[in-house]
């Protein structure tokens, strides 16, 4: 049977506890050889891996189960909660992310040099994944040719960023849930004539 090769996991770095299990190892061992040290810390790595990985793929189901729960409530009693664990579940996705993108970039570092086909496979399936194959426009149609999407968000972006003159009260309706940087007082101070001492 062949033995697994040891890699360092990048989101390791992210649990505190990481750092205590291989402390644990050399504190214990402090009269072995470093080959010997290496040797175990990869194996209580692993070990400890394993069980922080059924311990958060437990915690996600059951985050999971209880957000659907509270969501399917009614009140506003439960809006911190639901928000505290979309956090809490959030964050070990994002974890779970780290993993599997080292993962992949692991894949191109030892494919992607010596096997063109690997690497073009790679770069085509980003291409694809970015391309914009079809767009919908205020009437609802489908548009796909280069020439149609052009005119599309030009026409988008120019409406957006255009005026229609809009009156004085309408200004002030868009500015009034905004908190103003310069108070009444400071105004003051920047608009009041300067005096002879100032310029000096």
């Amino acid at each position: 049977m062949r033995q697994r090769t040891f890699r360092y996991e990048a989101k390791w770095a992210l649990e505190e506890e990481c750092e205590e299990v291989i402390k644990k190892v050399w504190q214990r061992g402090n009269d072995k050889r470093l080959n010997c040290l290496l040797e175990e810390s990869n194996g209580a790595l692993m070990r400890w891996s394993k069980q922080v990985d059924r311990e958060e793929g437990k915690s996600i189901r059951e985050k999971s189960e209880r957000l659907k729960s509270l969501q399917e409530m009614e009140g506003m009693h439960s809006i911190e909660e639901i928000k505290m664990l979309q956090g809490e579940i959030g964050e070990m996705f994002e974890k779970d992310d780290l993993k599997w993108k080292q993962r992949a970039k692991l894949n191109w570092y030892q494919l992607g040099d010596r096997n063109t086909k690997f690497f073009h496979s790679c770069a085509n399936q980003r291409r694809r994944r970015n391309a914009i194959k079809i767009i919908f426009d205020e009437e609802d149609r489908g548009l796909s040719s280069p020439t149609e999407m052009e005119g599309v968000f030009n026409g988008y972006f120019q409406k957006l960023f255009t005026s229609s003159g809009p009156s004085k009260a309408e200004v002030t309706d868009c500015l009034k849930n905004l908190t103003p940087r310069v108070s009444d007082v400071m105004n003051l101070n920047l608009t009041r004539p300067f005096t002879r001492v100032e310029v000096e």
